[in-house]
């Protein structure tokens, strides 16, 4: 059974938060995923980077557009 389908059966009728996925996780691969994960999941804002493509006459171009997450809801955009 796979760490993750363990999990939820485990917790399928109870309260769980995110350090027990992590800490399962992490004992499943034998990896500090907790660690690893708290860096996400704890920050107040993070990136977000969005791709999109434009085929206009044969030519083609990648437009990334990054977004900065607030915890709070709001967001800011940055065009590279």
């Amino acid at each position: 059974m796979s760490a993750l389908t363990h999990y939820l059966k485990d917790r399928q009728f109870g309260n769980a938060n995110f350090s027990q996925l992590w800490t399962l996780m992490g004992e499943a691969a034998g990896q500090p995923v907790a660690d690893w994960m708290s860096v996400w999941t704890l920050r107040r804002a993070y990136p977000i980077v969005m791709a999109s493509q434009d085929a206009n006459a044969g030519n083609q171009a990648i437009t990334l557009d990054q977004v900065r997450r607030a915890g709070t809801g709001n967001s800011s955009s940055q065009q590279s």
